[in-house]
């Protein structure tokens, strides 16, 4: 399995037809070139794991991936099913309005009860204990505990309807997908190819 700074490489190589340098690449996801040179090792492996073409190499040019249809074909489907729902929540058009709305609205909410002083307001920095006993320990206020599952259940149905429509133009296209496949099925029946 592949991180995310290799996807994001292995896609920004996808994308493009010439070869990219070390550098290049390098300042395309904000790491150090040794960093892309560990994950162009990964995505190589990768490749090999997958029996497709290892990473073309130019000691000049830098790199770039063989678009062989097996592979091209191969990677659209990997990059479908890495990430079915697309690009990250910024980038996604029907989960951005509650992400950039909702959730400073939660951030609002939760100062409010805290204001009011329903809930003492967090005392210190707990990291690494599990949610009920943090909650506690930062607040030092057992209704802390509850405070936290009425945030959960605020969040969910904030984005549920948003998600559920997104789901749907999902569906949609997989639907169009799976006809046009059905139908190109339909038609090699016809042909009759007995050879």
């Amino acid at each position: 399995m592949l991180n995310t700074r290799a996807v994001q490489i292995l896609k920004k190589l996808y994308t493009e037809d010439d070869y990219i340098s070390v550098h290049d690449l390098a300042e395309f996801t904000k790491s150090s070139s040794r960093s892309v040179r560990y994950n162009l090792q990964k995505i190589d492996s990768f490749l090999r794991k997958n029996r497709l073409s290892p990473l073309q190499r130019h000691h000049l040019k830098g790199v770039k991936i063989d678009k062989e249809e097996k592979t091209v074909n191969f990677l659209a489907e990997y990059f479908r099913k890495e990430n079915p729902y697309g690009f990250p929540v910024v980038y996604n058009p029907y989960l951005f309005l509650p992400f950039v709305i909702g959730t400073p609205l939660l951030g609002m909410f939760t100062y409010f009860i805290f204001d009011m002083g329903w809930v003492r307001a967090p005392i210190a920095s707990v990291g690494g204990m599990p949610t009920p006993i943090a909650q506690y320990l930062v607040t030092l206020d057992w209704k802390a505990v509850l405070l936290v599952p009425v945030i959960l259940g605020l969040a969910i149905l904030m984005y549920y309807p948003f998600f559920k429509i997104y789901e749907k133009s999902v569906l949609k296209k997989e639907e169009l997908e799976t006809r046009a496949q059905s139908k190109e099925g339909d038609v090699l029946k016809d042909l009759d190819l007995d050879f």
